[in-house]
């Protein structure tokens, strides 16, 4: 249907020259607009409210209960004439004070209030008054009986039962029958009399509420919002004030571990270790060694295949590394030294041994170089300064000197019994494993049962023997085939002690033999601070740590066992308590805390027995130690102290991310730091789910990949390092080239797939979810919340008023919270109710309980769209109705009417 109108019959309040009517036209059109967008949304939560008012009226009070029954009967079957000093007067005794009190701060704003809602000043004491004469029991509220006739005696006419009605659907917040002032105030604001003016006003505001002051003072706060907001604060108050205990906690343990550890230090030692081994330990030289200087070693360790390698490394690399003689000199005097050398002296110095009748049958030297060989010089002086005997390395010296052991694996019977003296005719040995190579907690440490076997016993080279002398031993062992097909791992273990530093490391060179007949090579130093105490701040930063985990632990066992077992008994004090993931997660970093504390002690008995044995040594003796006993259980207390360092490394490697964990904690007392938190907690059902679908599709590629690819690329030999393989390559860290290998047109196929599923499509709709919690959980975060900042200041406002007795506790207001039965609280009242409680500090508890108030609804800008338009349309319907003589013009003819007439207007 079409409304035309002609443009002088118009009166002022529609005339198209009317600035203020277009803008609200405009408006009501682009809140249309947004309001269809969110037509699903309003449905549901039209649907929801339908029901939870359903709910309310069948749970509220009878229609056939009198007034009288009303008033004295509340939600707690308490009778409200009891509340006296918990009631919104503060009782009968206090009434006249409290309410002398409400009507002095409301005349102080009453000019506010009366502009805001489009009334006189007297309009507002007046309805104050009536309201309070028609509140018998003082309650501060009216029943939905005693509304009406005041409502009349405040207009001065008759409301219809419809228009009634309508207002106190409208305006009864909480469906409970009950109105409060502000609520009272806003229904006379919308009886026929006063509607227009008033919508005139309100279409520019907000929402329908007074200023917070004025609630404060006049209105009243629910009491269930005080308690909410003061509860809160205490809990978020608790959460930051851990904050800095959980960081002095963390920093004390990372200052901890860096004075005690030294990596710096540690790592760059290790390193020079192993690089020599890699690098310096050569074999399968150019020339003919023994009789001239071995010019270029083309192999090193890692070429290492069959049992002739290993005695070659170990006998011309090794030996020559571990057991120094000399003083190292530039290739041409090594090279002129070696043809000055007699064919006897160099096969002497390999540990070769001759009768004397051989001897004599030989030459003394290579090349008959004369008297030449007499001017070669002595070689360098020692540096006696720094030591005695040539070090290791420049700055190392030898301990004890070298343990050679290996594991033997026993005979089992052949797995093709029936093939015996047809394909092969050998017997048979157990699995070693070690087919593929093995990781440092398998290679570290021997099996004791499968040491020392016949023909396989441990043998130790002894520090400051002679080149000569361990070569004549390794030529022993190598003539007695100590390395055989019952080989399985073969451990090399020497020790060093550094006292510039005061470092010990023993160093580990493991051979791994499977039953293929590959070998794999493993090296690895294990290096430790004699003294981990070398200064004293080591002793102050521990006593920090110490001190902070016990203060946890006291903290925590005192909520558990006071406010926990012996207030609710044994058994519910405990679920109570750990039914919280908060606590349990306090406990096990608590737990794990005292594990560290044990191994850090057993290190530390450790390194000190080791400190005691070092003491009882001697550089002038082969070997450190004249007693073979001693030397072995110098190597066995190496092999616990490296064991031990090992797992204790492997321990406070995780033990940040149980003490990150109280992090989450800390920052859940603070909105904007538990932003991240509140989204991955909000997504966790959903990433929940979606992580069945992407695990089964990982999954479904990982054996597709070891199947594909394991025979051929490392990283594919089992599922265990298939599966971390697979996951880099999800972040696209995947060789291609590596797996080509296996024919390019299948890896092509299996890298396009799972780049495309995978990579591109599943990792990025994980990120979806995140990022769509993420904006739903900022979004319900107000733009007012406060920073961290906000909230240390506030934190510290609060220390300093109690310091300066400007105010109380928050606990303080909250306990006579608890047993109060009143439904609202003013300044007044609850400055009767808490003792020693100011005004000032009531009203800012009162202003900010206001903002947490049941009023505000979880779709809150939703509904706030909602009622700005319904406020709009209801301005220019009442607009129309008195243009057109009081005719009535519904919305939906609004809606209807042309659209060119509609913005013409």
């Amino acid at each position: 249907m079409t409304v035309g109108i002609s443009g002088p019959a118009w009166p002022t309040c529609v005339n198209p020259k009317n600035d203020r009517l277009s803008v609200c036209l405009e408006r009501v059109t682009d809140a249309e607009k947004s309001l269809n967008q969110h037509l699903a949304s309003i449905k549901s939560v039209l649907a929801e409210t339908r029901e939870m008012l359903t709910e309310l009226r069948t749970a509220g009070p009878p229609a056939n209960m009198t007034s009288q029954q009303i008033v004295e009967t509340n939600a707690d079957n308490q009778p409200l004439a009891l509340r006296e000093i918990q009631g919104r007067s503060g009782g009968t005794a206090n009434a006249d004070g409290v309410l002398a009190a409400q009507r002095a701060a409301l005349e102080q704003s009453a000019a506010d209030i009366a502009a805001s809602l489009g009334i006189t000043i007297e309009d507002v004491m007046k309805a104050y008054d009536l309201f309070i004469k028609a509140d018998a029991d003082a309650s501060g509220q009216l029943a939905i009986h005693e509304l009406k006739p005041t409502l009349e005696a405040l207009s001065d006419a008759v409301i219809p039962e419809q228009d009634f009605g309508r207002i106190l659907q409208q305006f009864d917040k909480n469906d409970d029958g009950y109105l409060n002032f502000e609520e009272f105030l806003f229904c006379y604001c919308h009886t026929p009399q006063k509607q227009l003016r008033h919508l005139e006003e309100r279409v520019y505001k907000k929402e329908h509420r007074l200023p917070s002051d004025v609630r404060a003072k006049v209105v009243g706060v629910r009491t269930s919002s005080i308690r909410s907001y003061l509860t809160s604060e205490l809990v978020q108050m608790q959460a930051c004030l851990a904050l800095p205990a959980v960081l002095v906690l963390f920093l004390a343990f990372m200052f901890s571990m860096e004075l005690h550890q030294g990596n710096s230090v540690i790592q760059g030692m290790e390193h020079a270790f192993k690089t020599d081994i890699e690098e310096n330990a050569n074999f399968a030289f150019s020339g003919v060694v023994p009789f001239e200087n071995g010019r270029m070693g083309h192999k090193n360790i890692y070429d290492v295949n069959t049992f002739a390698d290993f005695w070659s490394w170990f006998d011309m690399g090794l030996v020559s590394l571990l057991f120094p003689e000399s003083w190292d000199v530039s290739e041409p005097r090594v090279n002129t030294a070696a043809l000055c050398t007699a064919p006897v002296e160099a096969l002497l110095g390999t540990g070769w041994t001759f009768n004397a009748s051989v001897l004599s049958l030989v030459g003394n030297t290579s090349f008959d170089l004369g008297p030449l060989c007499d001017d070669l010089g002595a070689d360098p002086d020692y540096p006696e300064d720094f030591f005695r005997k040539p070090p290791y390395l420049f700055f190392n010296s030898i301990v004890a000197g070298l343990r050679l052991s290996q594991e033997q694996v026993p005979l089992e019977e052949c797995q093709g019994a029936d093939l015996h003296l047809r394909a092969y005719d050998s017997k048979c040995l157990q699995d070693p494993g070690y087919w593929i190579e093995p990781d440092l907690d398998e290679a570290l440490g021997m099996t004791k049962s499968r040491l020392n076997k016949p023909n396989a016993s441990t043998h130790y080279f002894l520090s400051q023997w002679t080149q000569a002398e361990v070569r004549k031993q390794a030529k022993a062992l190598e003539n007695n085939a100590w390395l055989n097909q019952r080989t399985g791992k073969v451990e090399i273990l020497f020790t060093t002690y550094n006292a510039h530093q005061h470092i010990f490391t023993a160093l580990y060179v493991y051979f791994f033999v499977n039953r293929g007949g590959h070998i794999h090579k493993f090296i690895k130093p294990m290096s430790v601070w004699v003294d981990p105490y070398q200064s004293v701040w080591s002793y102050v930063v521990d006593s920090v740590f110490a001190l902070m985990v016990l203060k946890l632990f006291f903290e925590e066992a005192r909520e558990l066992l006071v406010n926990n077992c012996y207030k609710r008994g044994l058994r519910h004090g405990l679920v109570n308590y750990f039914g919280s993931f908060k606590n349990l997660v306090d406990w096990l970093s608590i737990l794990y805390s005292f594990v560290i504390f044990w191994m850090w002690s057993q290190q530390v008995l450790l390194l000190q027995e080791l400190k005691s044995f070092l003491e009882t040594g001697s550089t002038e003796v082969q070997g450190t130690w004249a007693d073979p006993a001693d030397r072995r259980r110098h190597f066995e207390l190496a092999d616990k102290v490296s064991v031990s360092t090992q797992n204790f490394q492997m321990a406070v490697a995780f033990y940040p991310l149980a003490v990150g964990t109280r992090f989450i904690s800390a920052f859940a007392g603070q909105p904007r730091l538990a932003l991240v938190t509140d989204t991955l907690f909000a997504a966790a059902v959903d990433i929940m789910h979606f992580g069945v679908v992407i695990g089964s599709m990982i999954l479904t590629y990982t054996v597709s990949a070891q199947l594909l690819f394991g025979r051929e690329v490392d990283g594919f030999e089992d599922f265990g390092r298939t599966l971390i393989t697979v996951f880099r390559g999800l972040l696209g860290d995947i060789d291609y080239e590596a797996i080509s290998r296996v024919g390019r047109p299948a890896a092509g196929v299996w890298f396009v797939t799972f780049m495309v599923l995978l990579n591109l499509v599943m990792l990025n709709m994980l990120l979806a979810i995140v990022f769509d919690v993420y904006s739903s959980v900022k979004g319900a975060l107000s733009d007012d919340a406060e920073t961290f900042w906000s909230q240390t200041e506030e934190i510290f406002r609060r220390w300093r008023g109690l310091r300066m007795r400007t105010r109380i506790s928050l606990e303080e207001v909250l306990i006579p919270l608890e047993a109060s039965s009143a439904d609202y609280l003013t300044a007044a009242s609850l400055m009767k109710l808490v003792p020693n409680l100011k005004e000032p500090q009531a009203l800012r508890i009162l202003k900010a309980s206001d903002k947490m108030s049941p009023d505000e609804r979880v779709q809150e800008n939703l509904a706030e769209q909602m009622r700005v338009m319904s406020i709009r349309m209801q301005h220019v319907q009442l607009c129309l109705q008195k243009a057109l003589g009081n005719s009535v013009v519904s919305v939906k003819t609004l809606t209807e009417t042309d659209e060119e007439l509609f913005h013409s207007l």
